[in-house]
């Protein structure tokens, strides 16, 4: 039995040093946490706010830095092992306890005719050993429920992981994605300069009227608003992708931004494959499962402890007197047995409140799952999606070019009208910004996907096994 229960601690101090090593591969096991490929220590407290990020960084020295810094990451590091110490403390009954003390005693008898007061000293020390020796496996099942709850944290922290990583990695694409949005409204405003530049030549040549001056003037205009607009959003990723990496903002702080122009890599599995391997692998679920079988064992506890216990009891003292130069040695030995028969139905309702507690568990695993397949299903056609969706924007593009290009020769021939090159230009700012976007979509619909179906992490964060 004893040796079971040492068996029991060394896995379980064997499981939170596995949360302070360093792994280089995902591992589904609850017992050894997910833990950043790159040589980064996750066991340090930054309390003090960071310095701000200065220079251009790419998206793994970005992922790097957010799993070091972002602080929900550490939140739930401290929750996990926050669980070890709880299920310590639930083995803890499953030893016997010993208690040491040492006492210093003065006891004095009055007068009492023909006898004068009397006064004793004496000192010594004092061991206690207590033990419970049966009790139907109650406090068993509650050091079981506090294991599988250590496992949960385990899983949480595993997912919290991948979730920074997918938060920075959207953020990272959105940020990218201002970038290119920001190099397409400059080409409109270029474009809406040139026809202002030609209108206004053409009105000097007296072939164009003062309205249509006025007129490109206005696109001019509103192409220069929706370049400083595209600047602004700009600083709202930043501001946003510093946060998610859990450092302060700086505006010298920049990214690599060739991502989006990076070969998309598509899923090579059926969607059914995914939606079943989800429900065997993803963190979350794992965790639900884990806290599942906690609440089973704690009602399985609750139920044994209303059953009688057995205890144990050994005591032994030495005092010494002051009159006496010999130690008294004193021993004693007790078995007894404990039932509450009686305690205003409290046992009963407390077996309720435990076994409600697993049954709800149990549906809230029910939905999560669901809510699992539902996301995996849309999000997997969303990307498809978005790949087509991609090459058609892509299409469109070339195509609005190689027309405002023949539009713009038409004007200054006087074959085509202002309104004419004005709409051509629309239509290619609307081509420009809907690729974008389109680019955008698909790689956030991939990196969506991976997050789903639990293939994220920190080595290889754009390589998903889908």
């Amino acid at each position: 039995m004893c040796r079971k229960k040492i068996i029991s601690i060394i896995s379980s101090l064997l499981c939170l040093n596995g949360c302070h090593s360093i792994q280089k591969e995902i591992s589904a096991d609850a017992r050894t946490p997910w833990i950043p490929a790159h040589n980064m220590t996750l066991n340090h407290d930054f309390l003090a706010p960071q310095k701000a990020l200065v220079g251009k960084y790419s998206l793994l020295e970005l992922i790097e830095i957010g799993l070091k810094f972002n602080p929900r990451t550490k939140h739930v590091w401290w929750h996990a092992k926050e669980a070890f110490a709880n299920q310590g403390r639930a083995e803890a009954s499953l030893f016997p306890h010993v208690d040491v003390s040492a006492n210093i005693n003065r006891e004095q008898v009055g007068k009492n005719v023909p006898q004068p007061t009397q006064r004793i000293d004496n000192w010594g020390p004092a061991v206690t050993l207590t033990y419970k020796v049966f009790q139907f496996g109650a406090d068993a099942a509650v050091a079981k429920s506090a294991a599988h709850l250590l496992y949960a944290a385990n899983y949480a922290f595993n997912r919290q992981l991948q979730t920074t990583v997918f938060e920075i990695q959207q953020a990272f694409y959105n940020f990218s994605s201002a970038y290119a949005k920001i190099e397409a409204r400059d080409s409109c405003l270029q474009d809406a300069t040139l026809s202002f530049e030609a209108v206004s030549q053409r009105k000097e040549n007296g072939l164009a009227r003062i309205q249509d001056v006025l007129l490109a003037k206005a696109d001019k205009l509103q192409a220069e608003y929706e370049l400083q607009a595209a600047k602004a959003d700009l600083e709202s990723c930043r501001a946003t992708l510093a946060t998610t990496v859990g450092v302060p903002i700086a505006a010298d702080f920049s990214i690599e931004t060739d991502y989006l122009n990076t070969e998309t890599q598509k899923p090579f599995r059926d969607i059914e494959d995914l939606m079943q391997e989800i429900l065997n692998k993803r963190a979350d679920l794992l965790a639900s499962e884990e806290t599942l079988e906690a609440k089973k064992w704690s009602q399985k506890a609750t139920h044994q402890s209303s059953l009688p216990s057995l205890s144990l009891r050994a005591q032994t003292s030495a005092l010494k007197y002051k009159h006496n130069s010999r130690w008294q040695r004193n021993y004693g030995l007790s078995a007894g047995i404990q039932w509450n028969l009686f305690s205003g139905f409290d046992s009963q309702y407390s077996e309720l409140a435990s076994y409600t507690q697993w049954k709800e568990q149990k549906y809230t695993l029910r939905q999560q799952q669901l809510e699992a397949l539902r996301q995996t299903w849309t999000v997997f056609h969303a990307f498809q999606s978005s790949v087509q969706l991609s090459e058609a924007s892509k299409a469109l593009e070339e195509a609005a070019q190689e027309a405002l290009k023949a539009i713009r020769t038409g004007y200054n021939t006087g074959i085509n009208s202002l309104l004419d090159l004005l709409a051509a230009q629309k239509t290619l700012a609307n081509a420009r910004l809907n690729y974008i976007q389109a680019k955008t979509n698909m790689k956030l619909n991939l990196v969506q996907l991976a997050y789903i179906t639990g293939q994220l992490d920190s080595k290889t964060p754009t390589q998903f096994n889908l």
